[in-house]
């Protein structure tokens, strides 16, 4: 069957390649639409809807990731409205790009066509479907694995527009987050400083000027935006590196030994790679180096993948290395011949892996939180009863304080309705549910994008004073009366920062409105 295809592969391409195409987007946008964890599915649904409204990110609210994101997400808002399907568009077109992109470099490291394809179907299953709506972890891992695919071909191929791509990527990858930037940057450093690269120096001048050309456009940006240098500098560069180093499962050893069972098969795969590549490397590759080069950038990055993936305290999202990895060893055994053997253990392992993580993440919605086997679609109602731009959306939530799906969109609509009167006045909702003031048509975005333990920097950190400096300045800026809160630790937010600078401890008085709702009222208070 294989041949079969391979022998008539300009008949199938087009029909195939349409059929990809259609089935990546297809299945990320119906499993987006079932379950949510109401801050990591609407992560960037509110802050793209205030750049839509003139706001902007480190300028107007605190932000340490995502910022591509936020204004891809805008422009998708602006194309198609402000709603959950446009929303969902947003990250099945980023798994359909991804699942083509693959495609294309398993053609051009001449794998089989067919099997090039069931790759690629694999990979579109396993990619984005497990969030379903766009997430930074998703997009800076997606594009970093592109710009590593484009890297390799440019190093085998010998063509400097893959090298050109593999930067563009790269660096789109530092706008979604910085984490892998900066471990692939530094791999592609020391491989183009090696002195095997001595015959090739013009690689090292495209690389410099690539960053410096893609460096210049992103800083007009800011300046045509009136982002202030010293606010991207501080919340995106300067105070994420003070907090690496607490998200590392690796510097826990019960947990390190628990990672390692959890990426077992993503190890197998590395292995068999690796001994494939040994095997065959010394009467093929022997007077090759840049075949060697193309292999150890291929393995460093997946451990790069690894690590990086160990500091995101998500659930495990990179299960999609496994078909790329399949792939590049299958373009080593097709050197030598491989038996149809090895293609049929290949092509079984790939086969079970998919279904096993389908199942997991696609099915039970395991990276949204919910436990295996507690997610259930019968529970699920509507979300189009809270509003009709969340149309399609099976409403289950998984850290929901209200168990019933049913009475926490109640509660909901309830606090939309009650804030919509109040828009009369400046106020700012803190809260999990990140789609409340595109609801309620909020044009104050609040001081921070989104509120965990990490993301802002607690009293012990060194930059808590220049955050709380940041906060307040929004808040007199915009003339805050109100501020909307949706959880009793959030209450806490508001109370620590604007009370430390007040000499009235008494100036906010606080009304629980509902289950989930408090409205605090700062009129009292002395920034006023």
């Amino acid at each position: 069957m294989i041949n079969f295809f391979e022998k008539r592969k300009k008949f199938f391409f087009w029909p195939l390649f349409f059929l990809l195409l259609i089935f990546s987007f297809y299945i990320n946008y119906y499993y987006a639409n079932l379950g949510v964890q109401a801050q990591d599915t609407f992560f960037h649904y509110d802050s793209a809807y205030f750049i839509l409204n003139g706001k902007h990110p480190f300028k107007d609210y605190w932000n340490v990731t995502g910022i591509f994101i936020d204004y891809l997400q805008s422009l998708f808002f602006f194309l198609f409205g402000v709603n959950f399907n446009s929303y969902i568009y947003h990250a099945s077109f980023i798994n359909s790009f991804f699942t083509v992109i693959s495609f294309f470099f398993f053609l051009k490291i001449n794998l089989n066509f067919l099997i090039s394809f069931l790759l690629s179907i694999s990979i579109s299953i396993l990619f984005y479907p497990g969030s379903g709506t766009p997430f930074v972890d998703y997009h800076a891992m997606g594009f970093s694995v592109i710009s590593v695919f484009f890297f390799y071909l440019g190093l085998t191929k010998a063509k400097n527009l893959f090298f050109i791509l593999s930067y563009v990527f790269l660096f789109l990858s530092f706008l979604c987050k910085q984490i892998p930037f900066f471990f692939i940057f530094s791999l592609y450093l020391l491989i183009l400083f090696l002195k095997f690269f001595n015959l090739r120096n013009n690689q090292i001048i495209i690389f410099l000027i690539s960053f410096i050309f893609l460096s210049f456009l992103f800083f007009l940006f800011i300046f045509l935006n009136g982002i202030p240098l010293e606010n991207f500098i501080n919340q995106y560069i300067y105070y994420p590196f003070t907090i690496g180093s607490q998200r590392s499962v690796l510097l826990d050893l019960k947990k390190f030994i628990g990672y390692l069972d959890e990426l077992k098969f993503i190890f197998l795969s590395l292995l068999i790679l690796i001994f494939v590549f040994f095997k065959i490397s010394y009467s093929h590759h022997k007077n090759d180096l840049l075949k060697y080069v193309a292999f150890y950038l291929f393995i460093f990055s997946i451990f790069f993948f690894i690590l990086y993936q160990s500091l995101t305290k998500n659930q495990v999202l990179i299960f999609f290395l496994i078909p790329i990895i399949i792939g590049v060893t299958l373009s080593y055994l097709k050197k030598i011949q491989y038996e149809k053997i090895y293609l049929i253990f290949f092509l079984l392992l790939l086969i079970f892996v998919t279904l096993k993580y389908h199942h997991r993440y696609n099915e039970s919605r395991y990276f949204l939180d919910f436990k295996i086997g507690s997610f259930d679609k019968k529970k699920a109602i509507k979300a189009e009863s809270l509003d009709k731009s969340l149309k399609n959306l099976k409403w289950i939530n998984s850290l929901s304080i209200i168990n019933e799906s049913a009475e926490e969109i109640s509660q909901l609509k309830f606090s939309v309705d009650y804030m919509k009167k109040n828009l009369n006045k400046n106020f700012i909702i803190i809260s999990d549910y990140l789609f409340l003031s595109s609801l309620v048509k909020s044009n104050v975005a609040s001081p921070l994008k989104f509120y965990d333990t990490v993301s802002i920097p607690n009293t012990e950190n060194s930059f808590y004073n220049y955050y709380k400096n940041f906060f307040l300045t929004q808040l007199k800026k915009n003339n805050i009366q109100l501020v909307y809160t949706t959880a009793e630790y959030y209450n806490n937010v508001i109370l620590d920062i604007i009370l430390s600078n007040e000499k009235n401890k008494n100036c906010i008085s606080t009304q629980k409105i509902n289950l989930i709702l408090f409205e605090h009222n700062l009129q009292k208070c002395f920034f006023q």
